[in-house]
């Protein structure tokens, strides 16, 4: 069965040393490639942590445990005084309205203006 794959095997073997040739003469390169890559890892790795502490620390015992839920609370707020300053600024608009109309209507008409000759 070798006898029969003779020439196949020895195909194969001088493919397999031509292979190791050309890594072996480029071995910096494949290193360089290696190591750019291990760079790029351990700075996407590097960038992650640093999200990760920003988020831990927008609800972390430096402030409190509150900077997050305070953020939350104050945007409530304002949105709670936004809704109730527009309803006293339309009962206002109104009251004014209805005083406006009152004086129409307690004041006679003003006079004509006097003629000039």
């Amino acid at each position: 069965m070798i006898a029969d794959n003779e020439v196949a095997i020895k195909d194969t073997l001088r493919n397999f040393e031509t292979f190791t040739a050309s890594l072996s003469t480029n071995g910096e390169k494949i290193s360089s490639v290696i190591a750019t890559a291990e760079s790029g890892v351990a700075a996407a790795d590097s960038a992650m942590d640093k999200t990760r502490d920003f988020l831990g620390r927008l609800a972390s015992d430096k402030y409190g445990g509150e900077l997050l839920p305070t953020v939350i609370s104050m945007r409530e707020l304002i949105e709670s005084f936004d809704k109730k300053s527009g309803q006293v600024l339309a009962e206002a608009r109104k009251m004014l309205g209805d005083v406006s109309a009152a004086i129409n209507k307690s004041s006679p008409a003003p006079a004509a203006p006097p003629r000039r000759r």
